[in-house]
C-alpha cells in the first residue's frame, strides 16, 4: 500500500513540475518582442565590406532597445531594412558621409504594411578615415529609422 501511495505522489509531483514548465514557458513566450527583423536590403556595394551584415547588426541592436510597453498585445510585426544610400567625399579636413535606411512595419500573420519609416544621418571623420564615417552614418541612420518604431505600432 505505501508504495501505490508513494507511486501517485510522485504522479502528482510530476503532474506540478509539467504545469509550472508549461507556465513559465508561456510567460517566456510573452516577454518575445512583438517586432523581429526580417529582410535586410542593400541598394550599395563598398570593396570587402559586407553591407548587408553591417546594417542587420544595427538593426537588431537598435529592435533590442526599444520600450515596447505601449505595443499592442497579441500582435506581432516584422520590419524589414534597407539601406537606400551611402555617399561619402573627402576634403582637405574630413571625410563626410551621408546614410539614408529606409524600413517597412508589416503584420506578421497577414503581410498587410502597418508603416513606411525613414531614418537619415550625416557623420563626419578626419580625412583618412572614410569608413568610419560611413559606419557612423549608418549606425545613425538605423537609429533614426528603428525609433520610430514604437510609435508607429500605436
Amino acid at each position: 500500500m505505501e508504495s501505490r501511495a508513494h507511486g501517485r505522489s510522485r504522479r502528482a509531483w510530476f503532474a506540478i513540475a509539467l504545469v509550472a514548465c508549461a507556465a513559465v514557458a508561456r510567460s517566456t513566450d510573452a516577454a518575445e518582442p512583438p517586432v523581429s527583423l526580417g529582410e535586410v536590403g542593400v541598394n550599395v556595394a563598398r570593396q570587402g565590406v559586407d553591407l548587408s551584415r553591417l546594417v542587420r547588426s544595427a538593426v537588431e541592436r537598435e529592435l533590442a532597445r526599444l520600450d515596447y510597453s505601449r505595443a499592442p498585445r497579441g500582435r506581432t510585426f516584422v520590419l524589414s531594412a534597407s539601406l537606400v544610400e551611402l555617399e561619402s567625399h573627402a576634403t582637405e579636413r574630413a571625410t563626410h558621409a551621408r546614410c539614408v535606411v529606409s524600413a517597412t512595419l508589416r503584420d506578421a500573420r497577414g503581410g498587410a504594411i502597418h508603416a513606411v519609416i525613414e531614418g537619415s544621418a550625416r557623420a563626419e571623420n578626419d580625412a583618412t578615415h572614410r569608413s568610419t564615417a560611413e559606419l557612423g552614418a549608418i549606425a545613425a541612420a538605423v537609429h533614426s529609422a528603428v525609433a520610430s518604431v514604437p510609435d508607429a505600432l500605436r
